[in-house]
């Protein structure tokens, strides 16, 4: 509805491709067998081994994620300094896990059923049923998320029914859009 949106998964994909600090330090706790035949970190073969293995995915979060958070601390600042910017949204699927709750003045947590999230994990990232409930064992349930939050958006059926819930949630936080 306008406002401009920051979404922290792009951030941490373009540092996987175009940061080569981050990128040399990530080859050396996972190994060159991450690396693709394009020489680009395979995000296939980097999600396989962290999916399995908690440690390994804590070790990756600690090379990513305070990169990720100051880009995108330095990226809402500039926008809020934007003229007419009323507000900054900022999409970070591991939020709570990553302890970044603090930054915003509300939390908005988008939720589906589990068999929703898993299609559309299967459907749109192309992974197994296996692939996709390790995704979401990673990760703290849809309840535990919304019991944080101060919003919650059932995202489970047709598409036409998000706007309205993001109209009726934009008029709560004063944001109304004309």
């Amino acid at each position: 509805q306008g406002f401009p949106v920051i979404q922290t998964d792009r951030i941490g994909h373009d540092l996987l491709e175009n940061n080569a600090a981050c990128r040399d330090r990530i080859l050396q706790v996972f190994g060159p067998e991450i690396v693709g035949p394009d020489q680009k970190v395979s995000r296939t073969a980097l999600g396989r081994k962290i999916f399995s293995s908690p440690p390994l995915r804590s070790a990756l979060n600690d090379i990513l994620h305070p990169l990720i958070r100051a880009s995108w601390t330095r990226e809402a600042a500039r926008l809020l300094e934007s003229p007419g910017t009323r507000a900054v949204f900022v999409e970070i699927p591991l939020l709570f896990e990553s302890g970044a709750q603090s930054e915003f003045h509300s939390i908005i947590t988008v939720a589906c059923s589990p068999d929703r999230q898993i299609s559309r994990l299967r459907s749109q990232r192309l992974l197994s049923e296996e692939e996709a409930r390790s995704r979401l064992e990673a990760q703290l349930s849809n309840e535990q998320k919304a019991a944080r939050s101060d919003f919650v958006i059932w995202n489970e059926f047709a598409p036409d029914l998000l706007p309205p819930q993001v109209s009726l949630l934009l008029e709560k936080l004063g944001l109304s859009v004309p």
